[in-house]
């Protein structure tokens, strides 16, 4: 299973991701990036590396660059590093795409909250990247993705994959 878990900074992906760690009753392998990508051939080899992967145990990516770089490229660095390609070779593996997308306020405060670790721009252009981001998955949901939304003030990670919480006793 390959899952994708995007959204804007302070949306939430990082705390859902570790508490899909947390209570998941299986192994995940979690990648996780700790800048934006440089080079095509760098989001190329990623793409490949993740697109052979065999999924045992499933793959959780906390962001992914067919989704994010054409968001955060062009207004961080001017250009988009995937302008061209064809991404839906890529996308089809996907078994599930997670869009953290709590209110708008929560997600202001957060990033302001956490304005420092934030990468310089963010926190200016965060209304901006909120709006990129919806209409990014509003063309995943037209395409036909399998999209999930998921607010941190509504959700829970067990309603995110109730399936890998079967048989569990609710108390």
């Amino acid at each position: 299973m390959h899952v994708v878990v995007e959204g804007t900074d302070g949306s939430g992906k990082s705390s859902l991701i570790q508490e899909l760690r947390r209570q998941c009753p299986a192994s995940l392998l979690v990648l996780s990036r700790s800048r934006p990508p440089e080079t095509l051939s760098e989001v190329l080899s990623f793409l490949r590396w993740v697109d052979g992967y065999v999924s045992n145990p499933p793959l959780v990516l906390d962001r992914y660059p067919l989704i994010s770089e054409p968001i955060y490229g062009p207004l961080f660095r001017g250009t988009n590093l995937l302008a061209g390609i064809k991404a839906d070779v890529f996308l089809t593996r996907m078994n599930k795409i997670i869009y953290c997308r709590p209110p708008v306020d929560r997600i202001l405060a957060n990033v302001q909250r956490t304005r420092l670790d934030q990468m310089a721009g963010v926190v200016d252009h965060t209304a901006e990247l909120i709006e990129q981001y919806d209409r990014q998955f509003a063309d995943l949901i037209v395409r036909g993705y399998p999209v999930v939304f998921f607010d941190y003030t509504r959700h829970t990670v067990k309603d995110l994959f109730p399936h890998w919480f079967e048989g569990e006793s609710n108390g």
